[in-house]
């Protein structure tokens, strides 16, 4: 006799999830049928438990043998899956199969990446191309043009300032075991101003005060006056005189300053220094000249057999004045020349140019 049962979904869901095939379930429904009804039958105090545990022992061999040990049917198809080259599951996985889906994803990929690739390299030119314009746009708006190049060299020859340079001489020379200090950065007096590059001391207390002047900015009365400035500048280092040192470039374009060497009285000289030859001779003898002239109004005693006096310099001075305003006018000369022979160079190459040219006009017209 057979008997059509409806099972309830709550006992369905105590079937194990591992039982999906139909043929399974059913023969898993009807075991655990039959192993329930013999429970029930033979259920009593003194009730045999062996039906039980025998239908539970078979029960878990064959869960054993289908989905437990290495050599159950799960193991087997999931090695199958694995280790056989022609298992659905190694080409879905195969990169070099052009029908796999790891194939496709790898392809997309590397076509996006080579779109992004071109799309970072147009990137990267714009914003160079870009930036270049912002460059050159920062360099008009600083004005940093080849003028200001030249006058920035001229500015700091050999990597440091004129002032240093006035320095070094004057402590390479140091005829004298005077001090030479470095007061271009020490500010004086209740509202910080600057004044004097450099102050020379003698052992006798003498103080001389260097204003050292790189550019052309100065003027010969007013406020920018250099006799303005070398006052101030021996009020504020108590020094008993002053030496201005200027270029022979910005004595050329001074109408009032026609010598590289001038006595502004008061214990006050401008001199002016060839500074592309770093030539600083006339400003040791200016400093020699007023450091005498200052000890000699002191009324020492006793002076120095080996001295020099103020007569014996000025007139060397006044010489060294007159060669360099001749070697100012012929340095101007052969620069005019120069200019010249260079037009004339141009013009020649240009007449070269032209004679080649009808040259080979005329060859044609003979062919």
């Amino acid at each position: 006799m057979t008997y059509s049962l409806m099972v309830p979904d709550k006992l369905l869901e105590l079937v194990p999830n591992s039982v999906d095939d139909n043929d399974e379930l059913n023969t898993y429904l009807l075991t655990s049928l039959e192993v329930g009804l013999t429970a029930l039958k033979q259920a009593n105090i003194t009730a045999d438990t062996s039906i039980v545990s025998t239908k539970f022992t078979e029960i878990s061999e064959n869960m054993k043998n289908q989905f437990i040990g290495e050599n159950s049917d799960l193991s087997n198809s999931i090695n199958r899956l694995f280790k056989e080259a022609d298992s659905p599951f190694r080409k879905a996985l195969d990169p070099d199969n052009p029908d796999s889906p790891i194939h496709k994803f790898l392809k997309n990929q590397n076509n996006e990446q080579k779109s992004h690739k071109n799309e970072i390299s147009d990137l990267i030119k714009g914003l160079k191309s870009e930036l270049v314009k912002e460059l050159y746009s920062i360099k008009e708006d600083l004005n940093i043009k080849e003028k200001v190049l030249e006058e920035r060299l001229k500015g700091a020859a050999k990597g440091r300032d004129f002032e240093e340079e006035v320095l070094d001489d004057l402590n390479k020379w140091q005829k004298y075991s005077d001090e030479f200090i470095d007061t271009s950065t020490l500010a004086e007096g209740t509202l910080k101003r600057k004044v004097g590059d450099i102050l020379g001391k003698t052992d006798e207390g003498v103080k001389i005060v260097f204003e050292v002047k790189s550019g052309k900015d100065y003027r010969n009365t007013g406020d920018k006056s250099l006799d303005k400035q070398m006052n101030e500048a021996m009020d504020y280092r108590k020094a008993q005189g002053a030496i201005s040192v200027t270029t022979v470039d910005a004595m050329n374009e001074k109408n009032w300053q026609s010598s590289i060497f001038l006595d502004r009285g008061g214990n006050k000289l401008i001199v002016a220094v060839d500074r592309e030859t770093q030539d600083f001779t006339i400003v040791r003898l200016a400093y020699v000249l007023l450091r005498e002239r200052l000890i000699s109004n002191l009324d020492v005693k006793k002076i120095d057999l080996n001295s020099i006096l103020p007569e014996d310099i000025e007139p060397i001075i006044n010489d060294l004045s007159q060669n360099m305003a001749v070697f100012a006018t012929l340095k101007r000369t052969v620069t005019d020349i120069k200019g010249r022979f260079e037009g004339l160079s141009k013009e020649i190459n240009k007449l070269e140019d032209n004679i080649t040219k009808r040259s080979r006009e005329l060859k044609l017209l003979l062919i």
